[in-house]
């Protein structure tokens, strides 16, 4: 299921590509729909109905495992971003969210917790 997500993600072959090219790459994947929102009902999001805090770790642990083999940095969701629904909390949608139906983009908060794990990574590699 992972190498498939991998195989399939556009951002993870271009940065796959530019760290076999000698760039220091950090892929940041689709963040977590906000909670609030059925991911059964929004393209490309998965249907998360049923997953754990196990699961959760066990999916991050392969990502992580198989970014590193293809020399790139991986930043997942920050686990305090997470409601107890493997959604993104509510906390970080955007202003409107509901209102605009845009359960995918998430706030100025949000991105600074991104950005500060993704260049955190990008220091770790060099």
């Amino acid at each position: 299921m992972i190498s498939s997500w991998f195989a399939h993600s556009r951002n993870f072959r271009f940065g796959r590509d530019f760290a076999k090219a000698g760039a220091k790459v950090v892929v940041v994947p689709e963040a977590f729909l906000i909670e609030g929102f059925n991911s059964a009902d929004a393209t490309g999001y998965p249907n998360y109905q049923g997953a754990t805090w196990e699961d959760y770790d066990e999916v991050v642990s392969a990502m992580l495992v198989l970014a590193a083999r293809q020399g790139v940095g991986f930043v997942t969701q920050p686990k305090e971003t997470l409601s107890s629904m493997l959604f993104t909390d509510p906390d970080f949608a955007i202003e409107g969210a509901f209102e605009k139906k845009d359960g995918g983009h998430k706030n100025e908060a949000f991105a600074n917790l991104i950005a500060r794990s993704a260049l955190n990574e990008l220091m770790r590699m060099a």
